[in-house]
């Protein structure tokens, strides 16, 4: 009984994934196709020129059939060596989810930049107050949706790996304090290549060869005092700033090739209040984010180097309905709550600030170690 169910199962699902019939215009009439349901809104999409592409190669019915019948058989196959009924719809779906956890994480990433322990700094005059330094972090990135596109398209290299790592930053920063009234404005600068980060760059290489994944990040922000920590008060600050962030992340392997570029703008407002104990100054901040993402993604496959067995399909390929580009991406708006802490050790000129943030939207953390010279 159980193998009769499991036949009868098998046999479904394969009859499910040639259930899509599509009527195509060939030699002057028209002929219904049964091709797989993954590859059915990629052919209707280029219907136009698939037909013009049989028309002008002299393709009859009867070649037409033998091709995607030839075809339908080499997919089955390709199905069951994958253990997915629709490779090309997971790419699609896991680049696009995968852009959306890119943008995630670098929403987090711009929001670690440029936080510093005292709710302000300072007057510049009188007493000139001013501090730049540099800091490294890492904010919490899922890769799920990566791994299960590069499993989509035969490449196993991700799946030995977490389901999430730590996203480095590493930006550089200054801060004035403000002229009269009690503010003070700050600027940052991030950029990474991951070929010069030995942990992201393990991460890119497992999936193939040819690996690249870089941005940048430029971000203001100003803060304003409330309480300006006189009279043994703790300092309160309202603030508010914008980061923008680009880049782009490129993979390749023998079986396939993609390119992702992003935008993310990032405006928000924050809150936070520090207290100076001697050279120990803890502090806690929260704020709300509102993030405006824009990546696009495309990508190539080389079918004879994934369809399994000694398969050419040119003909199929030449007339568009073995499709080898795609394309896709994620645009989206996203409002995130965070909060952030944690405490400076400032001995003179010299501070060294240690701090984590906490994303209550994606359920993510991040977390930065800034060294800087103020005064």
């Amino acid at each position: 009984m159980k193998k009769f169910l499991a036949l009868f199962v098998i046999t479904l699902m394969t009859s499910l994934l040639f259930a899509k019939s599509i009527r195509v215009k060939v030699g002057g009439e028209y002929v219904d196709v049964d091709i797989p349901d993954d590859f059915a809104g990629l052919i209707e999409g280029n219907l136009p020129q698939i037909e013009e592409a049989l028309e002008r190669e002299g393709v009859t019915k009867d070649k037409l059939k033998e091709a995607v019948d030839e075809f339908n058989e080499v997919y089955k196959d390709l199905v069951n060596d994958f253990g997915t009924a629709t490779p090309v719809g997971d790419v699609t779906k896991g680049l696009d989810k995968f852009s959306g956890d890119l943008a995630d994480a670098i929403a987090n990433a711009q929001l670690m930049q440029n936080v510093w322990a005292e709710a302000w700094l300072g007057k510049l005059v009188p007493g000139f107050h001013i501090g730049a330094g540099l800091d490294v972090g890492a904010s919490q990135m899922k890769i799920t949706a990566l791994k299960d596109t590069a499993k989509a398209l035969g490449m196993d290299g991700l799946s030995e790996l977490p389901d999430s790592f730590a996203f480095p930053t590493v930006a550089g920063d200054v801060r004035l304090g403000g002229i009269v009234l009690p503010f003070d404005f700050g600027v940052s600068f991030m950029t990474i290549d991951s070929s010069r980060i030995s942990k992201l760059d393990d991460v890119l290489s497992s999936i193939g060869d040819g690996m690249k994944f870089d941005f940048l990040t430029l971000g203001f922000d100003f803060r304003y005092a409330l309480l300006q920590g006189d009279r043994g008060l703790p300092k309160i600050s309202l603030g508010a700033g914008y980061v923008f962030t680009r880049g782009n992340l490129d993979f390749a392997s023998d079986e396939a090739s993609a390119n992702l570029n992003f935008k993310k703008h990032t405006v928000y407002l924050q809150a936070q209040i520090s207290k100076k104990l001697l050279f120990f100054i803890p502090y806690f901040g929260a704020r709300v984010a509102y993030t405006k993402s824009e990546i696009n993604w495309s990508a190539k496959a080389n079918w004879d180097n994934i369809l399994p067995g000694d398969n050419d399909f040119a003909d199929l390929k030449s007339w568009g309905i073995l499709p080898t580009e795609f394309a896709g991406g994620y645009q989206g708006y996203k409002i995130i709550p965070q909060v952030y802490g944690g405490f400076c050790l400032d001995f003179f000129i010299f501070n060294l600030t240690l701090g984590a943030g906490w994303d209550f939207v994606d359920r993510l953390g991040s977390a930065a170690v800034s060294v800087r010279l103020a005064w």
